[in-house]
């Protein structure tokens, strides 16, 4: 009965962890290249429940736990035109590269960049939009900007500088910050410059929520957690009937 009122429990966790999650992806969904979370469940075992009373009689069966796994979706969003020269899409996989002011890297799939008054290409925080050979400095009276599907980018007949697109081996090493993505130090790995992937001018990409999918999701939950509570309550009232039961045999 107890181990009922544990599993409820941890149950009741999960689901609200999922009922966070689904808020966030709600509140990012306008977000240019925001990635939803996803919340999965699972049974893990914890041990064994015995029961009997007697040496022949004494049985166990083994003990479940639910338990919640939290992770990134990185499929594409929507491409949405805006015809922005200083906005940029990446068609595959990857992320652009931008360094903070401490040196360290956020990669991103917001391409809503702009042009600093010393020329730089920065993001929306001010962040450095880098290529492999460092920041891109562009020309600031060097006429309209243009990008080839490589990323290269040119003012006029005069190349200044590549829109590097960088990937990893194991995505699930990025965690969230401001402004994108970085490394996890617990997971440690280097970013490459992606293969296949296609730089377009004047496209973002949207966040890649479904709001009618985290709007049925949250309706699930909200059903689910009331049954819970409703199980929870019932195994309390059990509880309460077994002590007195127990309590009156006693005296």
């Amino acid at each position: 009965m107890i181990q009922g009122l544990y599993q409820s429990a941890a149950a009741a966790d999960g689901l609200q962890a999922w009922n966070d999650a689904i808020a966030r992806n709600i509140a990012s969904s306008s977000m240019p290249g925001y990635k939803k979370s996803e919340v999965s469940f699972e049974g893990v075992m914890a041990g064994a429940i015995g029961y009997g009373v007697g040496a022949t009689d004494a049985a166990s069966h083994a003990r479940l736990n639910p338990q919640v796994s939290a992770a990134i979706d990185f499929s594409a969003g929507e491409m949405r035109r805006t015809g922005d020269p200083m906005e940029f899409a990446i068609e595959g996989d990857g992320f652009f590269r931008l360094q903070r002011p401490d040196g360290s890297f956020v990669f991103t799939r917001d391409g809503q960049f702009r042009l600093a008054a010393d020329g730089r290409l920065v993001s929306k925080q001010g962040y450095e939009v880098t290529s492999d050979a460092g920041a891109i400095q562009l020309l600031i009276d060097g006429g309209p900007l243009s990008v080839d599907a490589e990323g290269r980018l040119r003012q006029g007949d005069q190349e200044v500088g590549v829109l590097g697109v960088f990937g990893f081996g194991d995505r699930a090493g990025l965690r969230r910050t401001t402004g994108g993505f970085e490394v996890d130090p617990e997971n440690p790995q280097a970013a490459v410059l992606a293969e296949g992937a296609r730089v377009h001018q004047g496209v973002v990409e949207m966040g890649n929520v479904s709001g009618i999918r985290e709007m049925t999701h949250l309706v699930l939950v909200s059903n689910a957690l009331q049954a819970n509570q409703k199980v929870i309550q019932s195994f309390d009232g059990l509880s309460e009937r077994a002590v007195q039961i127990l309590g009156n045999t006693g005296s």
